[in-house]
């Protein structure tokens, strides 16, 4: 069961982190709609999901954007909000470009404090930049504890093996 929830919400994260830009409120919704996210959608589900248990919500005008990049910032939020990190008695992570009046800090945070995010290693976290596959692959790697066997061979020839 609990590989299952993981799964789940590996699931859900991964959907989220490629394909939308999110502004994340976190307050509950009983029952949430987007004007530019269609019920025939793939992603509706995992979307509506997200927005009613307040880890996301749209850009305010009742527009999600599903189709836009994800900053580094707002996967920050959504990883932090599905994992229900405590993003308010947090660690002060030292980005250089992370100021404690940023509105993702507590989540950036959390994330850094809980080791599932390293920053660029400058000293930066980059957090309007937008996230790489390659990123959001480690990122939730480390955020569901997904353990890579030692003997695994990636399919992809643009994926080195370390």
């Amino acid at each position: 069961m609990k590989k299952n929830t993981k799964m789940y919400s590996t699931a859900i994260a991964a959907a989220l982190a490629t394909s939308t830009l999110v502004s994340v409120v976190p307050t509950q919704a009983e029952s949430v709609t987007f004007k530019d996210v269609d019920k025939s959608s793939q992603f509706y589900n995992y979307i509506i999901n997200l927005a009613e248990r307040g880890v996301v919500q749209g850009d305010g005008t009742g527009f999600f954007h599903p189709k836009q990049e994800v900053r580094r910032d707002h996967a920050a939020k959504i990883i932090a909000g599905v994992l229900g990190l405590n993003t308010t008695d947090v660690v002060n992570p030292q980005f250089k470009d992370v100021s404690t009046n940023h509105p993702q800090y507590g989540a950036i945070a959390a994330l850094k404090e809980a080791g599932i995010i390293s920053g660029d290693g400058t000293g930066n976290y980059l957090p309007a930049k937008d996230l790489t596959r390659g990123e959001m692959a480690k990122i939730i790697a480390n955020a569901f504890e997904l353990e890579v066997p030692a003997d695994s061979k990636t399919p992809f020839t643009d994926v080195k093996g370390n």
